[in-house]
C-alpha cells in the first residue's frame, strides 16, 4: 500500500525515536512510502531550525527510508481539504500518489500507537 507521513512524524522520530520512528519503520517495511518535495523541505527546515541538526545529517537520516519511495510532483492546486491550510500539500501528495488506507500489516500498529500520521486515503481519517 501507498502511505503518505505527515512531517511531524518523521521530524519525532528521527529527532526522540521511539513510538514516530517505529511508526516509519513500519511503513518502510509494510508499505510503500510516497512523498513530495514538500514535506522533505519542511522536515528539514524544522530538523535545522528547531532542533540543530545539519543538512547533511538530515538527507542522510532520510536517505534510507526514501531509496525506494515514490516521489510525488506537487501543483499546489489542491487547497481546502483541511481546517489547516499547512496540511493541503500532505493531502496533495496523497492524492498524487494515490494512497491507500494503511495496509493490515500497520493498520493494527498505527491505532496501537494512536500515531497522528496519515496513512490513509484523502478521504479517510488522519
Amino acid at each position: 500500500m501507498i502511505v503518505v507521513l505527515d512531517s511531524g512524524i518523521w521530524i519525532s522520530g528521527f529527532h526522540f525515536g521511539g513510538i514516530p520512528l517505529a511508526a516509519l519503520d513500519q511503513a518502510f517495511i509494510y508499505d510503500h512510502i510516497a512523498i513530495c518535495e514538500e514535506i522533505i523541505t519542511e522536515v528539514s527546515t524544522i530538523m535545522v531550525s528547531k532542533f540543530g541538526w545539519t543538512e547533511r545529517h538530515v538527507h542522510s537520516a532520510l536517505r534510507s527510508y526514501l531509496a525506494g519511495a515514490k516521489h510525488v510532483t506537487m501543483k499546489g492546486d489542491l487547497t481546502g481539504v483541511r481546517r489547516d491550510p499547512k496540511d493541503d500539500m500532505l493531502f496533495e501528495c496523497a492524492v498524487r500518489a494515490k494512497a491507500e488506507s494503511s495496509s493490515p500489516a500497520t493498520r493494527t500498529f498505527w491505532k496501537s500507537a494512536n500515531i497522528g500520521a496519515f496513512v490513509s486515503s484523502p478521504l479517510g481519517n488522519t
